[in-house]
């Protein structure tokens, strides 16, 4: 996944380093999308007089980027037999690639997605969490759709309600049946 910012630097540099020894029918770029970017209060920002400045829409955003951009994507995935996507944020250079623990987990235990968190080290702490939004379910909550009050909440035990924070370290095993599912695409099966 690239940005529009670095879409071309990043093909550029692939095919400059032969596609790092991997067949280029086997590497697929796609881009992510974008926000309005907004200062530390909230104000738009603007790129020039006449134009919004925009930013990635952030990590969460991939599974809107890959069904919007390239639903022909997964079929190719599961042609290929791939069961498991290891998606992992740029900016968390501690996450293991592949970690067998976490993928193992999956396995062992028959749950299709493995999302590992981390506790915050306060309510300040500018990172998404993982949590139960209304009665659907659990979601992945960007820190800047929490509010400070809401960040600052506890449970009984003093702890922050809204401390699982994510580093975008995700194994989810069955992902590419599903997300061709969401997209609305014939796999076959």
């Amino acid at each position: 996944m690239t940005s529009p910012i670095n879409d071309a630097e990043t093909k550029a540099f692939f095919k400059e380093h032969n596609y790092f020894g991997i067949s280029e029918s086997k590497i697929h770029f796609f881009t992510q999308g974008t926000i309005p970017a907004v200062d530390t209060e909230g104000k738009i920002m603007m790129e020039s007089k006449t134009k919004v400045a925009l930013s990635p829409n952030g990590n969460g955003g991939i599974f809107v980027c890959l069904l919007e951009s390239n639903s022909a994507l997964f079929p190719g995935m599961q042609k290929l037999g791939i069961e498991f996507l290891h998606i992992i944020g740029i900016d968390n250079v501690l996450n293991k690639v592949l970690d067998p623990l976490q993928a193992g987990l999956s396995i062992c235990r028959e749950k299709s997605c493995v999302i590992k968190t981390m506790p915050k080290r306060n309510y300040k702490e500018r990172v998404g969490v993982f949590a139960k939004v209304d009665k659907k379910g659990y979601d992945l909550v960007e820190y800047s759709e929490i509010s400070e009050e809401m960040a600052k909440q506890t449970n009984p035990k003093g702890e922050l309600l809204f401390n699982h924070g994510i580093g975008t370290d995700n194994v989810c095993r069955q992902c590419v049946e599903l997300l061709c599912g969401f997209a609305g695409v014939d796999i076959g099966f």
